[in-house]
């Protein structure tokens, strides 16, 4: 029985047009609930001649929308409201998830858009903090939150949402069980002949105190604590482990460990292989291994005789470079992660330690090496990566530490044993590239007269740049066998004339033997 009621609008007072009352007898206008998307009071208009439409009031012509009269027609029933829930129940707690099930009381006479559940570890959860929808359906619904962590108290409470806004179930609060322990197998370094560095992490206790943790290893895979095993403390955070008694050029495999009072978790699994053979140079083991008829030492030299911080820059003296510490106590940058696992960055002077540059096979420049060992040449370098062939980078590359990502892998297989690491680099503008790159110095220059290295990134490639550039150093075994007669030079670099009894100067020499020297003297001619 609608009526063609009119409307009473400010429209015409305000713009001097008529009377603000009109369409008696022609318009049927009626207010609803609701609001368009632009927040305006939506309206039933009734028209003899249109028929039923849905127009906003700011239609009819004036910002005071809601100012205006219109008719109003009642329907018979309670008013929409936010949706009621069920307290929820919980049917399973675990170390880090929920079971939960909860049911829809109400949907407040309006339809349902969304459902679910909502957490948090402090009262009064909200969609803000975490939650789950769960597909509509039957009343009753259910879901397994995730990511929780162990021992740890949760509120939890279902919500649904319908046009008239979110409600809420009754909150509840719930304890995670404890659970294992998260750890993490993070770097194996310094591999020997006979023993190899392991660094492990507890990223996570598993809501009870880790009593012990440290790194199982065997020759097969997925060791456990039944095997070989290392403690090294309790509790979170990094640890590493001298893993000892190993066989040479064997290949092992090593987890880290926690345990706590609900058992003992492991991290993933990791390989690798033992050096051929080791020497000793200022107290620190090097292993070494044999590419083709190279050998080669198989991780970076770490001599440190002085620390330089990345401020100092030499294309003439030696400078000498732990990644990242900018101090100057050498016995606290030998205690730092970067020079335990990537060794020393020196710039070209440090490397040859005085020596005239040459590209010869041998290269015959000692250099900042140990007895019986040299610095390589460029064509050295280039018998190296000839032998492995066209993936040589690959080949050369340790399978731990290097980036991985949608666009390239750089992680290698090492093949070789030489265990090329990421160790980064030192230039003008400070350190960088960890973790990225690997870069070598040799003893050659390019025909633009600056200093060859050896690249490893996705590939390899030889290159040049200026010698107060800071790189890592790799030493290549004298040919020459045990028993051989000393191979010595000398260059005298300073003449400071000749007094009544005695003539002075400064001079520099190498000594490349694999027989330790009796004497060392030095023989003139008048």
């Amino acid at each position: 029985n609608a009526l063609p009621g009119g409307s009473y609008s400010l429209f015409n007072v305000h713009n001097g047009v008529g009377s603000d009352y009109s369409g008696r007898d022609k318009y049927g206008y009626f207010w609803t609930s609701s609001i368009d998307n632009r927040g305006y009071p939506i309206l039933r208009s009734l028209d003899a001649s249109v028929g039923i439409s849905r127009i906003g009031a700011l239609g009819m012509g004036t910002p005071m929308a809601s100012e205006h009269g219109y008719s109003v027609r009642c329907i018979l029933g309670d008013s929409p409201g936010e949706p009621t829930i069920s307290t929820v129940d919980i049917t399973n707690i675990a170390d880090t998830s929920a079971q939960l099930t909860c049911s829809i009381l109400s949907d407040g006479d309006l339809p349902l858009s969304e459902r679910g559940f909502c957490w948090s570890t402090s009262a009064e959860s909200s969609i803000e903090d975490n939650y789950i929808s769960v597909a509509l359906g039957t009343s009753e619904f259910t879901a397994t939150i995730g990511g929780l962590v162990s021992n740890t108290s949760y509120f939890i409470r279902g919500y649904a949402i319908n046009g008239f806004g979110i409600g809420y179930g009754d909150e509840i609060n719930i304890t995670t069980r404890p659970g294992l322990p998260e750890v993490e197998s993070s770097d194996i370094i310094n591999i020997t002949d006979g023993t190899a560095l392991a660094f492990g992490e507890v990223l996570n206790e598993g809501g009870i105190a880790v009593i012990s943790r440290g790194i199982c290893w065997s020759e097969s895979q997925n060791p456990t604590i039944d095997d070989h095993v290392s403690n090294e403390g309790e509790g979170i955070g990094r640890f590493s482990s001298n893993i000892k008694e190993l066989k040479a050029k064997t290949l092992y495999y090593f987890r880290a460990f926690a345990s706590n009072s609900e058992g003992t978790s492991y991290g993933q699994n990791m390989e690798f292989k033992t050096a051929e053979g080791s020497i000793i140079y200022f107290e620190k083991v090097y292993g070494y291994v044999t590419i083709g008829t190279q050998t080669w030492m198989a991780e970076n030299l770490a001599y440190l005789p002085e620390v330089s911080s990345s401020s100092d820059e030499s294309s003439t003296s030696p400078t000498y470079y732990v990644y990242d510490y900018e101090g100057e106590d050498i016995a606290e940058a030998m205690e730092t992660f970067n020079y335990r696992k990537f060794g020393v960055l020196y710039n070209w002077p440090a490397s040859m330690d005085g020596a005239p540059h040459i590209d010869a096979v041998p290269s015959g420049v000692r250099g900042i090496c140990p007895g019986g060992w040299h610095m390589p040449s460029e064509a050295e370098y280039k018998i190296l990566t000839d032998y492995l062939g066209d993936d040589a980078s690959e080949h050369l590359r340790s399978p731990y530490g290097w980036p991985t990502n949608s666009y390239y892998d750089t992680q290698g297989d090492n093949s070789s044993g030489f265990n090329a690491i990421p160790a980064g680099e030192k230039k003008t503008s400070g350190f960088s590239g960890i973790n990225g790159r690997a870069r070598f110095w040799t003893t050659s220059k390019s025909k633009e007269e600056m200093p060859v290295f050896l690249n490893i990134y996705t590939g390899s490639s030889l290159q040049y740049s200026s010698p107060e550039s800071g790189y890592s150093i790799r030493c290549v075994k004298n040919e020459n066998t045990g028993g051989s007669a000393p191979i010595a030079s000398f260059t005298i670099s300073s003449d400071y004339g000749l007094s009544s009894t005695e003539f002075t100067f400064d001079a520099s020499g190498s000594y490349d033997s694999e027989t330790p020297y009796d004497q060392l003297n030095f023989i003139w001619d008048w």
